[in-house]
């Protein structure tokens, strides 16, 4: 452990690293991003310390100056990318220096890129920075340090990587998930989806498209030559001092390959079950489910539904010292102190199933799994859960009983599932009427019809009219809306019994279990999302 290394080196005391440790749980920072930030130890004694625990050379970078044979072996965005320079080309062997001396994956994806073998050291991302600006864009005297430092960014950035770095920082900005590049026959259209819907940003033009796609597939690694089959990777860029990951779709269209960006910003912290959106009842069903020793829980929804911050807010909630909490992700959207996460590799054969079975060897008490995908993943971790552990995934579905009838579809055994799964978490997510614009609305008589309601003089809906602040939307924000249920008696004789979907969630709703379209009709009803809302997202 970094703060166990540290303290024996002397570098910090135990009572630091407790302050430091309760600074991480409030921030969701990485332990020695928050030792720096509290100035308990220098950006040296941070890498040194990594470096060891790496087993990696530790180098003092001083005045030396790449050499050209290895800086053209490894291109510009990817120094970037990855934070790291090439250094010097010996035979077939390319030395580099790396900031961080944990990212092997860079290393992996620079041995395929250059065919060659590296050879890895570690500096402070300083004097990383600095070489990587020796390298590429060497300048004679001291002129650049007299220089701001955003006018020096500005003249050694390429003007594609710029614009892609404006296209992200706003993406960012305006806490939009997604961000389309679409070309078309005159122009190339920017849409980013915020809060669940897209919306059209700045288009740019047709000559400069170009240059920021190859930039983009550098970054992911793509092949930048191949234009005509779809392709998909990972990338990162730093904006305004920290780093966003993208993943990287790209699709052949008439007018050129369309780019589909998710941008992951891992510096949010994770939100508390309570500000997801739980009724207060859901909420305690939920603390109790999350209180057992074993069993399955899963959170059910489709895409974009927010069962990935569920599940992370349920991670935070149990995240302890005394339990080994182990997560098979793809990608790892949040890092949370005191969980081991795994990134899934699916094209280096590093699948969920091959992960499994190296987890359970790992002695865990808790085990999330980012998607139970297919019936041999979903066999092990019902068996793992049955013999002892907690296991928390997410399973794409619409409601509480099709979840259920969907792990019998996978060749789960019903006597086994109905003795391991302990609860369902179906949810969606709903937009919030913006609180600058809110104002009193009346819906017609054949709205209020489409939801089960009449007209009643005591209750008053809202709805935003739109502002600068919510972009003339009405929305601002999402929340969401959840069907839990608490596996039972009853309901582990019906899972044995192979019941119908519709008996299932009959029973549900007998055993007081409040469905989605109730949650949403409450939503409304309290006046925190509107009635078009929870018609979007019911399909009512």
């Amino acid at each position: 452990m970094l703060g166990d290394a540290l303290i024996s080196s002397g570098a910090i005391t135990a009572t630091q690293l407790e302050q430091a440790l309760a600074e991480q749980r409030v921030t969701g920072a990485l332990l020695g991003e928050t030792l720096l930030a509290l100035k308990f130890i220098t950006e040296e004694t941070l890498s040194r310390a990594l470096a060891q625990q790496a087993g990696i050379p530790f180098v003092s970078v001083g005045d030396r100056v790449p050499h050209p044979a290895a800086v053209a072996l490894v291109p510009e965005p990817f120094a970037r990318k990855h934070l790291l320079s090439p250094l010097e080309l010996a035979g077939e062997v390319l030395h580099v220096v790396q900031a961080n001396p944990f990212d092997v994956l860079a290393l992996d994806d620079l041995r395929q890129l250059t065919s060659r073998r590296v050879s890895a050291t570690c500096a402070t991302p300083v004097d990383v920075r600095m070489l990587v600006k020796r390298a590429y864009a060497p300048r004679a005297g001291g002129a650049d340090r007299e220089r701001p430092a955003a006018e020096v960014h500005e003249q050694e950035t390429p003007a594609e990587m710029r614009l892609l770095e404006r296209l992200v920082r706003e993406a960012v900005s305006s806490q939009a998930t997604d961000l389309h590049i679409e070309p078309d026959e005159k122009a190339v259209a920017v849409r980013g989806r915020i809060d669940g819907v897209l919306v059209a940003c700045d288009a740019i033009a047709a000559a400069e498209y170009a240059p920021v796609l190859a930039s983009i597939k550098t970054l992911a690694a793509l092949e930048p030559s191949e234009s005509s089959v779809p392709q998909d990777g990972r990338a990162s860029v730093m904006i305004d001092g920290r780093r966003v990951d993208l993943l990287v779709t790209t699709m052949p269209t008439m007018y050129g390959e369309k780019v589909a960006l998710r941008v992951v910003d891992k510096t949010k912290p994770v939100r508390a079950l309570s500000d997801l959106g739980f009724s207060r009842k859901d909420l305690g069903v939920v603390h109790e489910l999350l209180e057992k020793t074993r069993g399955v829980v899963v959170v059910a929804g489709p895409a974009g539904s927010g069962t990935t911050s569920t599940l992370y807010a349920m991670l935070a909630h149990v995240a302890s010292v005394s339990k080994n909490i182990i997560t098979l992700e793809d990608p790892v959207e949040r890092q949370i102190p005191s969980i081991r996460q795994t990134q899934i590799r699916p094209k280096a054969g590093f699948t969920f199933a091959t992960a499994m079975r190296s987890v359970l060897r790992q002695d865990p008490d808790i085990v999330m799994i980012g998607e139970m995908r297919d019936p041999e993943t979903a066999q092990m971790a019902l068996r793992a859960a049955v013999s002892g552990i907690v296991l928390l995934s997410a399973l794409p579905s619409d409601d509480a009983a099709s979840a259920v009838r969907r792990l019998t579809d996978m060749g789960l055994e019903p006597y086994l599932l109905s003795s391991g799964l302990v609860g369902v978490i179906a949810q969606r997510l709903v937009r919030l009427i913006c609180p600058q614009c809110t104002e009193r609305v009346t819906y017609p008589v054949k709205t209020l019809e489409r939801v089960d309601l009449t007209l009643d003089p005591g209750v008053s809906f809202h709805r935003g009219r739109g502002c600068a602040r919510c972009r003339g939307t009405g929305y601002s924000g999402r929340t969401g809306v959840f069907e839990v249920l608490a596996v039972d008696s009853a309901m582990q004789a019906l899972i044995r019994d192979r019941a119908d979907v519709r008996v299932v969630r009959q029973a549900a709703v007998q055993a007081g279990v409040k469905t989605l379209r109730e949650d949403a009709l409450a939503k409304a009803i309290f006046q925190q999302t509107t009635l078009e809302e929870v018609i979007r997202v019911g399909g009512l």
